[in-house]
């Protein structure tokens, strides 16, 4: 969520930091959402995953980034690690 939230939070309850964390989401996507560009620099298409991801979270209710949220950092965190190793291996 850090690199969510590049600002510090104005919010200090709850309810209102996730909404603020579901805006910050719904900003990284529109960011990062180059589908559009890909036949031009097709580097892009390495977004693809972390964009659908993305996706996945845009839109959930504000209880889902209190709660649901934090149970899949651990498991994006293990995929990313596996997805390196892969990458790593093949450089070898």
């Amino acid at each position: 969520m850090k690199i969510f939230l590049t600002a510090l939070p104005r919010a200090s309850e709850a309810k209102p930091l996730a909404k603020e964390t579901a805006v910050a989401f719904k900003d990284r996507l529109q960011k990062l959402d180059l589908a559009s560009q890909v036949t031009q620099y097709p580097f892009l298409t390495a977004l693809s995953e972390p964009v659908s991801c993305i996706k996945a979270l845009v839109g959930k209710e504000y209880n889902f980034y209190l709660t649901a949220l934090s149970k899949q950092k651990d498991a994006l965190r293990e995929k990313v690690k596996a997805q390196i190793k892969k990458e790593q291996d093949k450089a070898i």
